[in-house]
């Protein structure tokens, strides 16, 4: 709001001079008495006499006195400031403990969460694991070698629950059929045949010595299966290995115990790569299973031989879940291989009248009988 001006003339609470007395008397007033007014003492005069405000609009004493208000308005001001601090700060102190107990809240709530998904994924694979355990498929302690000195297989009553086995090929040489049954061999398994490893080549043979061995084996009383070494690269090279078996049996008065196997192994080393050696799991699962249905198409038993790395490259769970394993591991008192296997192959190295001529150098199996 704008001060208003003074009349000129008239005295202001800021100091101006004093006014000159007027004779008239306003209107509605009584006349002023003219009896004459005894002069103030010194002490009435210092009482009456205004007292003259220090800091007036112009001079040193207003400018000090503007200084003393700013300086008083500051110090209200800070003392105001002042008051409201601890109410400011209190009121911060508040909002930061409400949100450090929201965020404590929110990593407590993650934790709980995290905690939970890791019991619950640890419990699924406790139960997968659990249920992945594999068992063997026989009490190893249970294996013990019989009157022959072959490998066998008991129950817990001591009921024999095995039969010893031998394999043998063109490289074993002219076998003494009787002498192999009078050593305790209940069953053989005889190459029929074989497919070239080189690249180049691949072509399908007949072991020189399958006429002799199936025949002389079964008129000595043995049991007799067959096994074809497979380097098939393809499904349909497999369905020929296959039927190359099935057309050489069909030539043989023999009739089979044992099943027909799918022998298909790792090259064995050499300057010259095998013609298997670049084919995928799913490629070799593809050729082992279509050289088995076609066997079994002809109404034979079939199994798969190898050993652990031959059998690591298969789909046995998968694509050739059920067929029967006949497994190869030598040196050791049982196998380690996690397989639920028909035959195990236990050594290569064995001795058996009648075969190589007593030089150690004779396959020997034993097929676990199931109850």
């Amino acid at each position: 709001m704008a001060m208003q001006e003074t009349p000129e003339g008239t005295g202001g609470d800021l100091g101006g001079a004093p006014a000159t007395p007027q004779t008239d008397t306003p209107t509605g007033l009584p006349p002023a008495s003219a009896t004459p007014q005894t002069p103030p003492t010194g002490a009435q005069r210092g009482a009456r006499r205004p007292r003259r405000r220090r800091g007036g609009a112009g001079g040193e004493g207003g400018a000090h006195f503007a200084s003393l208000r700013d300086s008083a308005s500051q110090a209200a001001h800070a003392a105001a400031e002042a008051a409201e601090r601890p109410v400011t700060v209190k009121r911060g102190l508040i909002v930061a403990i409400i949100v450090l107990a929201v965020v404590l809240g929110v990593l407590l709530a993650m934790l709980v969460g995290s905690f939970a998904r890791c019991s619950a994924t640890q419990d699924a694979t406790t139960t997968q694991t659990s249920s992945d355990v594999w068992e063997p498929p026989y009490t190893w302690d249970n294996m013990r070698n019989d009157e022959n000195g072959l490998l066998a297989y008991y129950d817990e009553n001591g009921t024999k629950l095995s039969e010893a086995g031998i394999d043998v090929s063109e490289h074993d040489g002219t076998i003494d059929w009787d002498a192999v049954a009078d050593a305790g061999v209940d069953f053989v398994m005889v190459r029929l045949g074989y497919r070239g490893y080189s690249v180049s080549g691949g072509d399908i043979y007949l072991d020189d010595q399958f006429y002799n061995n199936v025949t002389g084996a079964a008129a000595a009383g043995l049991k007799v299966g067959v096994y074809f070494f497979s380097q098939a690269v393809s499904e349909q090279e497999a369905v020929e290995e296959a039927n190359f078996v099935l057309d050489t049996l069909a030539n043989v008065n023999v009739q089979l115990a044992y099943p027909i196997a799918f022998d298909e192994e790792l090259h064995p080393g050499g300057s010259d790569p095998a013609r298997t050696d670049g084919l995928t799991s799913a490629q070799l699962t593809s050729i082992a299973k279509a050289y088995l249905t076609t066997i079994s198409a002809a109404g034979y038993d079939t199994i798969i031989y190898g050993n652990q790395n031959d059998l690591a490259r298969l789909d046995l769970k998968g694509e050739l879940a059920g067929y029967e394993l006949w497994y190869a591991e030598y040196g050791v008192n049982h196998p380690t291989g996690q397989y639920d296997m028909a035959v195990w192959q236990y050594t290569e190295t064995g001795t058996i009248p009648g075969t190589n001529e007593g030089q150690g150098a004779t396959d020997i199996n034993i097929r676990f009988i199931r109850q």
